[in-house]
Parts: structure tokens; sequence; C-alpha cells
């Protein structure tokens, strides 16, 4: 009996002591779930507010921001058009894709013809334009046909040509020495041609000196290729090369015409040469030896006593200077235009052009 009581004893110790253990497990237990709960609710409060705050974008803004990217998008949409603008011109009334090496040679000898026909005539009686000059094609004017790949381009320039030369013509030059392109074909079977001989007649071709003309052209007028555009914007490039005789107001009238045109075009070379004095005065003592050793007026001015009613004896003639258009001398230019295409370039897709077209 005392021994079942012992048992019984350490049984309900045991088992009190296994009570107590679970209910500070579950004392503790309770106590994290309770700090996990509050950690949970703080979170959501905190979310909750994040949403009830006012850190979106209101309806106003929201409408001012669309207004701002529909404004900023017709900015990029004028910029684009005001650079393309005359890019296309150039192919009125042709389909470059399709044109054959037939419609390029037609193209050309119309548009030489009537530039030959349309020179005006200068100071001297002659028209400004050499009859014989090709205007930088003398190549195709053998007979020689244009490969395929490089009829759209030839095109462009043949149309560019005309352009800026009628341009010389209206800004009223002396004469048109010599007209020279780019001439992309290298390497191919009219290259080495046209890139090598001075494009237009040199004023010593007609075989006499043409007053203000210039002089005959030892030097041929080349070409050099612009560079390959830099930056994002697509573009490409056609250079001209002109020379030619002014006077002052036709070589400025000539510049701000280029300055003026569309497609936009601008000056990349320039240099003068004056082809005289603007005022050349005779010897005065060697013209009165020529009168019969009568002393000139100069160096007798100190000597010879002034006429009655003359207070002053006037200067000699080599001091007083005659100035304006009528005394200036022309000059000879030598000129080279790029014409500028944004975003649209010819469908000549050769290898020579590949990279830079």
């Amino acid at each position: 009996m005392k021994k079942n009581n012992i048992v019984l004893i350490a049984g309900g110790a045991v088992s009190a002591l296994l009570v107590l253990g679970s209910a500070a497990f579950m004392a503790v237990a309770l106590g994290r779930s309770s700090a996990a709960r509050e950690d949970r609710d703080a979170a959501f409060a905190k979310l909750r507010r994040i949403y009830q705050g006012a850190v979106f974008p209101s309806a106003a803004n929201i409408v001012r921001a669309g207004e701002n990217y529909a404004a900023a998008t017709n900015w990029v949409v004028g910029i684009a058009e005001a650079l393309s603008a005359g890019t296309n011109d150039w192919a009125a009334g042709l389909e470059p894709a399709l044109a054959t090496s037939g419609d390029f040679s037609q193209l050309r000898e119309q548009t030489i013809e009537a530039l030959r026909a349309d020179a005006p005539i200068a100071e001297d009686g002659a028209p400004t334009a050499d009859p014989e000059s090709a205007f930088g094609f003398e190549f195709y004017s053998d007979s020689h046909p244009a490969q395929s790949q490089h009829v759209p381009r030839l095109l462009r320039q043949v149309r560019l040509v005309d352009l800026l030369v009628r341009q010389l013509y209206d800004s009223g030059i002396l004469h048109l020495d010599a007209v020279s392109r780019d001439v992309f074909e290298r390497g191919s079977g009219g290259a080495s041609a046209s890139s090598s001989s001075s494009s237009g007649s040199s004023s010593s071709s007609r075989g006499r000196r043409r007053p203000g003309a210039g002089r005959a052209l030892s030097v041929p007028l080349v070409v050099t290729p612009p560079p390959p555009p830099p930056g994002a914007v697509t573009y490409d490039i056609e250079r001209f090369g002109f020379r030619f005789s002014a006077k002052e107001r036709a070589l400025l009238a000539f510049l701000d015409r280029v300055d003026a045109l569309s497609p936009y075009a601008a000056v990349s070379g320039l240099t003068i040469e004056k082809l005289g004095p603007d005022a050349v005065f005779p010897d005065e003592r060697a013209e009165a030896t020529k009168e019969g050793s009568r002393p000139s007026r100069s160096s007798s001015s100190e000597e010879e006593p002034a006429a009655p009613g003359i207070l002053t004896r006037p200067p000699p003639r080599s001091s007083r200077m005659v100035s304006g258009p009528l005394r200036e001398a022309p000059v000879m230019a030598t000129v080279f235009v790029d014409v500028y295409f944004v975003g649209a370039a010819p469908s000549d897709a050769g290898n020579e052009t590949q990279g830079r077209y």
C-alpha cells in the first residue's frame, strides 16, 4: 500500500511538471504570436497609410503629363520634317527605283541641252556657259552607259546640277569655267575619266581670251567625297564644285542663293582670285613724254603759278581714285557646295556606297 502511494505521488509530480512545462511553453508561444500579430498589424497600417496618402499623381498632373508628351512628340515630328524639307524634291516626275540607264541618259541630255540654251549672255556678248560644256557628265557624253546600281544617284546629281547652275545664271556671273561633282562611281568603268578631268570648258577653249573669263585652267576641278555623317541623324551629302568668273555682287548673290536653297545646302569651300587691279593709272611722266616731253602737272605744280581765278591747283590724276561696279575687276571663284538629304537616300546600294549612303 505504501509502495503504491509512492508511485502515485511520483506520477502526479511528473504530470504536474509536464503540465507546468506545457503551460510555460504555451505562454511563450502565445507571446510570440501576439508580437507577430502586432508586427503584421503595424505593417498593414503603414501600407494603408501609404495607399491613402497623396503620393500618386493627381488627375490634373496625369492630364498635364499627357499633354507634355504629345507636345514633345509634335516637336520631334516638326524637327524631322524641317530637316528633311526638300529631300525628295529632286525625284519629282521620276521613279528612281525603277529607272534604267536609258532614263538617265535621256534626262542628262535634256538637262545639258536646256542649260546650254538658257545660258545668259555675258557682258562680252558670249554665252555664260560654253556650248560644249557637259556640266560634270563628260564621261557619259561619250555614249558610255551608266551602271544600273548607280542610276538613282546619278539622276539626283543631274537634277542638282541643273538647280545649282541655274542659281549661277540668275546671280549674273560672267563665265562658268568648270562644273564638277562627287564621282561616286570610283572603281567602275566611268570613274577615272570623269573624276580626273575638268568638268566644263575653260575660257581658252573658245580660241580667244574672253574679258573677265579668267585664264586657261591647267588644274582640273576635282571634288573630294564628303566625310561620313556623324551622329544619330541619318543623312547623306552630295558635293559639287564650280569655278566661274564674276563681279563681287554676283558672287555674293550666288552665296545667298545657296543659303536659301531647299533642300539645305552649305558652302564647304571657297577660294577667290582677283583677275586684275580695280583701277589702272598710266604713268604720268611717260604719258607726258609721249605728248612731246611736256612736264607733268604733278612735277611742275610747285613752280607754275595757279591760273587766274583758281585758288589752288587740283591734285594730280593718280591721287584721285575712281571706284564702283564699273571699275571693279572680276574675280575667279572656286566654290564647293554640299547639299544635305536627311532621312532618305536613292536606292543605289552599290558596294562603293555601302557604309556612307
